[in-house]
């Protein structure tokens, strides 16, 4: 069983009805998931504006998922995303030289200003009370300011995927046992670890995403 298909057996035994789809970009991680049969509700956040026109348009023909054009993390303010040649490594911290020298697209090209808030100050306006909720993070090294955001949350979502590094590609970000230790210290354990990012060099293993599950 491949990880997708692991994921999606997941999701359904944890009856998951509410996927909040953070760093949502074009829309890729929400077609996956319909392209395998999941049909319940998709939130999707991304804040910069060209793959945001993109997001909304993939999104304009079904009625269960809805597009919000913010940043998600620890502060209700603004800030200024670096958005990279190809979009989807956009990232409101800076990339290291290191991971540029290795993918050249990761490149900044333009800056943007962005919306940022927390999801603990807007959770209880898209998320019913009866709700199952897996809360997905690809925000470029940024996922534990997300996860910091969510702390009067969390409570409420039993299922979270973040992508981890082990080695950082961005200014500031944490290494993946940092990571580890974070969310095992708020309760969750890992249960999948997905396809990720390696250096075609020297075939080190750079990126995974990692699942992970309330414990209680």
């Amino acid at each position: 069983m491949n990880p997708i298909q692991r994921r999606m057996q997941i999701l359904e035994k944890r009856d998951v009805n509410v996927v909040l789809d953070v760093g949502a970009n074009a829309g890729q991680f929400a077609q996956e998931l319909r392209a395998n049969g999941y049909a319940g509700r998709i939130i999707s956040f991304e804040p910069t504006n060209n793959a945001f026109a993109t997001l909304s348009e993939a999104a304009e023909s079904d009625a269960e998922w809805t597009t919000m054009q913010l940043a998600l993390g620890e502060f209700n303010d603004t800030a200024v995303i670096n958005v990279s040649e190809n979009s989807f490594s956009s990232s409101l911290l800076e990339a290291k030289q290191w991971s540029i020298d290795i993918e050249s697209s990761i490149r900044c090209v333009a800056q943007e200003e962005v919306q940022v808030r927390r999801l603990d100050s807007i959770f209880e306006e898209l998320i019913r009370p009866n709700d199952r909720t897996f809360l997905k993070v690809d925000t470029q090294g940024f996922e534990l300011p997300v996860i910091r955001g969510a702390l009067g949350c969390l409570r409420r979502i039993p299922l979270i995927q973040l992508e981890v590094s082990f080695r950082s590609v961005y200014s500031s970000e944490p290494p993946a046992h940092d990571v580890l230790s974070v969310m095992a210290g708020l309760g969750y354990r890992v249960v999948l670890v997905g396809d990720g990012w390696d250096d075609p060099g020297s075939a080190e293993l750079l990126q995974a995403d990692f699942m992970f599950a309330a414990e209680r």
